[in-house]
């Protein structure tokens, strides 16, 4: 399929180096202001400012377009795609107003979020489990993005909100940190709220409920030379769906720690904890006893880890196979196979944790969904 790629910093080299591996996909050409041609050996470089990729778009006449750019270009560059006949795959990003992406509804195309944590191998087989009844009724589960990010908010330099976005191999994704001087509350739920839908088959909302803590996380890091912080360096997030199930969501980014997702589920016959590797199902483990979760992710594994887990851990070592995976996904999809199992809507929907989180920190209250 001819491919292109809007925005080359980390994420979207990360993909284009495994989008090399899959047969299915034809890389045409690159469009990004910083981009230089001897880094895309063999693409077109579309550099010439912000909106070339429109002159990718007519020229090139991609049949798909990877749109990896900063959060603000993600919808109208969508939409210029979708217009041009082109399919969007869409990296994921927070959310700045409810009902932002019903522009994209109304255009012909598809969307493709790219949440690569939902195609996870244990995520998918605990996906299978409760498809299975092992949980029994689900009744609360739990994720965040708890990551140390303080550093990917500098340039090469040092500097907090600084300029340069790729140095010597390394993200400098310094576009981010104007949004923590300006919002308070979950600005990246994704990672967080999509594979809890996944799991539960969720695709709305009851309400939302948020708070968050003093920011002093990114003040005790650069001191004076960073400006006013408004984020806190916790949000916490309590969503209640339609039929009940809470969804408790953290965003955790400008203190020093591990890397981890936090991920729980937890019904009416048992729990599994996703960080501790854990799970425990009444009347099959020992009784209040966890257990490892391995055996019981290769019992359940999902069809497509079962299909192209080896290549996928063999080609993305950096993300564990689900990048990879999600990428064969989308061939399935395209080449009408197994669909894509997330879309606009599920896009939307998590997105919009943003919103509705800032709204209930600045009204102290919980929000319902407009």
């Amino acid at each position: 399929m001819r491919t292109a790629l809007i925005g080359a910093g980390y994420r979207g080299r990360t993909l284009l180096r495994l989008m090399k591996e899959i047969p299915f996909y034809e890389p045409l050409a690159v469009a990004d202001p910083g981009a230089k041609a001897g880094d895309f050996p063999g693409l077109k470089v579309y550099a010439d400012g912000p909106e070339d990729y429109r002159r990718m778009l007519r020229e090139e006449k991609p049949e798909l377009t990877f749109i990896c750019s900063p959060w603000d270009f993600h919808i109208p560059q969508a939409l210029e795609c979708l217009k041009a006949g082109s399919h969007a795959a869409l990296e994921i990003r927070g959310g700045s107003k409810e009902g932002e992406y019903d522009p994209l509804k109304a255009c012909p195309g598809r969307v493709f979020p790219l949440e690569n944590i939902i195609f996870r191998k244990d995520i998918l087989a605990v996906r299978e489990m409760v498809r299975a009844g092992l949980f029994g009724e689900l009744v609360r589960m739990q994720g965040g993005y708890r990551h140390d990010l303080r550093g990917a908010m500098t340039d090469a330099e040092g500097v907090f909100g600084g300029s340069a976005e790729w140095h010597d191999g390394a993200s400098h994704e310094v576009w981010r940190a104007e949004a923590y001087t300006r919002l308070n509350g979950d600005i990246y739920p994704t990672h967080s709220i999509a594979p809890l839908c996944l799991i539960g088959d969720i695709h709305s909302l009851r309400s939302v409920t948020s708070s968050a803590s003093k920011a002093a996380g990114l003040r005790e890091k650069f001191g004076e030379a960073c400006p006013h912080v408004t984020m806190g360096d916790i949000v916490d997030t309590v969503a209640l769906t339609e039929d009940g199930i809470m969804l408790s969501l953290i965003h955790d980014t400008t203190l020093p720690r591990p890397k981890g997702f936090g991920l729980e589920v937890q019904g009416t016959k048992g729990i599994w904890d996703a960080d501790g590797g854990r799970i425990y199902i009444e009347g099959r483990s020992p009784a209040e006893t966890w257990e490892p979760d391995g055996p019981y992710v290769e019992e359940f594994l999902d069809p497509m880890w079962r299909k192209w887990g080896a290549e996928a851990e063999k080609a993305d070592i950096h993300h564990g196979g689900m990048d990879y995976m999600m990428l064969k996904a989308m061939e399935e999809d395209l080449s009408g196979g197994a669909a894509y199992p997330a879309g606009l809507r599920d896009l939307a929907l998590w997105t919009s944790v943003t919103p509705l989180s800032c709204r209930s920190i600045a009204e102290g209250r919980s929000v319902t969904p407009r």
